[in-house]
């Protein structure tokens, strides 16, 4: 994670913010936050196991709005295919953005069937809110955020 300077000289750091999420419900509701914090589905990475992927989204994938629920809309709570990332090694998670050590924390949840949610912030109060939102939705082992700030 690279660190910047934010005011009066206290650097905060940059890089992804990322979440787990153990039903789809949540990540969702996390998923949604984003869209209306206008965040584009391809800004944003769901990262799963091709297990949860298939089981709780479906595998003939219907891209028209009132299909399956892969359809690129934004007022829609349903993610857009390129949002998910399907993810069998702590290479794929660490190819997603995420940092080492953190990959291997969410390698284990996401062989669980949890899913991941990560997202570049674009700026300081967004990776603040992001975790805000995101703790409200029941995201846990939430990266990146800078709470402590």
């Amino acid at each position: 994670m690279r660190e910047m300077k934010a005011a009066r000289g206290v650097t905060k750091k940059q890089g992804m913010v990322s979440a787990v999420f153990h039903n789809k419900e949540h990540a969702l509701e996390a998923y949604q936050s984003l869209i209306e914090r206008g965040y584009g589905p391809g800004e944003i990475r769901l990262l799963m196991s091709g297990e949860t992927h298939h089981s709780e989204f479906g595998t003939a994938l219907d891209f028209s709005p009132g299909g399956n629920g892969f359809f690129d809309h934004p007022q829609s709570v349903a993610p857009a295919h390129e949002s998910i990332r399907e993810v069998s090694s702590i290479e794929n998670i660490k190819s997603a953005g995420i940092p080492d050590d953190r990959a291997l924390i969410y390698d284990g949840e996401l062989k669980a069937g949890a899913i991941v949610i990560a997202v570049m912030p674009k700026g300081p109060t967004d990776r603040y809110t992001i975790g805000q939102y995101w703790r409200q939705a029941h995201g846990e082992s939430i990266y990146g955020d800078d709470e402590d700030f």
